[in-house]
């Protein structure tokens, strides 16, 4: 990784160095953005369920709960009657939502009528049951103040899930029973995917233009200085190039020298050579013909 980096020169080190800050932040700011968004979004759909269940809640027949409750019995068109509107809140509004009558007396809940099938999750009609914790606080604190309130998000079946209650009044504004409309939280999740998907696309062209511009700008100010090393490191080329080439000249005059005193010695070793061999020729030359060829 060293060796990889040397060969960068001082921009792209502080390109990469930069890319790479920049993507760790943004991968922090993303995850919270998102989370403050999904916060908000639960807060939304929250207050959305609590307008919906006041104003759903005036139209359930106190008439037709009170008959419910008197005759302890699902075979009754007034119990027909309440089902039909619990279905018919759920399939205009969402099919994510769905709605409950419930009735609140002693830290219990007993459920009078539902828009789901009798026996979800361990449910049944006309009896006692045992909902989650954050589900018995909003309940009571609805009955309590006698206002629309909303649960905390819960777990049931796997999924998570928010409610909201209002009362239900008779008419001498009694509560008698509680209208509650519960949302599947995944009915959000579409629209957090789509934020989401946003919300990457945003920062990556963020990211990336500012690379781009920051790349530009670093080149502009530190070109001078790049191309002012640059010619010292040509210089200094240069330099070790000239030192290289006075040590060679100086070894070749310092080998050079010898071999011209060898030279000039075998020259003269030759010329001695010629010289005697010249000499004799001559004197054998000088001699008497007949000394020569021997007939003295």
């Amino acid at each position: 990784m060293g060796r990889a980096l040397r060969k960068f020169d001082i921009v792209n080190r502080m390109l990469f160095f930069f890319f790479i800050t920049a993507l760790l932040g943004a991968s922090l700011f993303i995850f919270a953005i998102l989370a403050v968004h999904n916060h908000q979004n639960r807060e939304r759909l929250a207050e959305q369920l609590v307008g919906l269940v006041s104003v759903l809640s005036s139209g359930i027949q106190e008439e037709h709960i009170i008959s419910v409750l008197n005759q302890k019995s699902a075979q009754t068109p007034s119990y027909e009657i309440l089902t039909e509107q619990l279905l018919n809140i759920t399939k205009e509004y969402s099919p994510y939502f769905h709605a409950d009558i419930i009735k609140y007396k002693d830290n219990k809940a007993f459920l009078i009528a539902t828009s789901q099938s009798e026996n979800f999750a361990g449910r049944k009609v006309l009896t006692d049951y045992l909902p989650s914790q954050e589900y018995m606080e909003a309940l009571a604190d609805s009955a309590e103040s006698g206002e629309p309130v909303y649960s905390k998000i819960y777990e049931r079946e796997d999924f998570s899930y928010l409610s909201a209650f209002s009362p239900i009044r008779d008419e001498q504004g009694n509560i008698i029973a509680f209208l509650a409309i519960n949302a599947d939280t995944r009915y959000l999740q579409p629209r957090e995917q789509q934020d989401t998907v946003l919300l990457f696309g945003i920062l990556a062209l963020i990211v990336v233009s500012t690379y781009f511009l920051l790349r530009t700008g670093i080149n502009r100010i530190l070109s001078p200085v790049i191309e002012k090393n640059r010619g010292l490191d040509q210089l200094q080329v240069a330099e070790k190039m000239n030192a290289i080439g006075q040590l060679a000249a100086s070894v070749a005059h310092e080998i050079r020298n010898p071999m011209t005193v060898v030279k000039g010695f075998l020259q003269i070793f030759l010329s001695k050579e010629k010289l005697i061999s010249f000499s004799l020729e001559r004197k054998i030359c000088r001699k008497p013909l007949t000394t020569v060829i021997g007939l003295r």
